[in-house]
């Protein structure tokens, strides 16, 4: 890792560590509108799983009938946007599933998988660390991590996610400057 980059991407691996971060719930069109539960599961459920305040926002759906499907964002007080994928599932009851964030049990994922692509390049035993709070992916689709091999050397780990709905990534060693 020495301070070098390597110059193509890779691999390509499926670590199947995304929307690790779903959440489901009841809604009455007699009381609460799917809009609120989807809105009310973020904020509490999903936010309290993330360790943070989320502000939600789900578009009113006029006939929330089961199959039907929907789309909610939240904000972060940092700024970040997290995607949800919406379903109405059952008769009065919703499934959330987060597009963009990556937890922990996802990430231990992506270290294992991208320390087992990269450590063949780079000639060395490979620990990744990216660490244990859940990643909300950027437009980007890209995170980093950090990487150290059996020498001593550290580097930071790119991972730049290629597919959302399957984990699919491709993997680099970058410059350690």
């Amino acid at each position: 890792m020495k301070n070098y980059r390597i110059g193509l991407s890779v691999a390509l691996a499926t670590a199947a560590a995304l929307s690790a971060s779903a959440c489901s719930g009841e809604f009455s069109l007699g009381g609460e509108s799917l809009e609120s539960a989807g809105e009310n599961l973020i904020e509490g459920e999903i936010a309290t799983s993330l360790g943070q305040e989320l502000v939600a926002t789900c578009p009113a759906i006029s006939d929330p009938e089961v199959g039907a499907t929907f789309s909610c964002t939240a904000a972060t007080p940092g700024g970040d946007v997290i995607h949800f994928d919406g379903l109405v599932d059952a008769e009065d009851h919703i499934d959330l599933q987060s597009t963009n964030v990556i937890t922990e049990d996802g990430l231990v994922n992506y270290e294992r998988v991208g320390a087992e692509v990269l450590e063949p390049e780079i000639n060395a035993a490979l620990d990744i660390d990216c660490g244990v709070d859940p990643v909300i992916l950027p437009d980007s689709n890209e995170f980093t991590c950090e990487g150290s091999d059996e020498f001593g050397n550290t580097a930071p780990i790119i991972f730049t996610i290629t597919d959302l709905d399957t984990g699919d990534f491709e993997v680099i060693v970058g410059s350690a400057e």
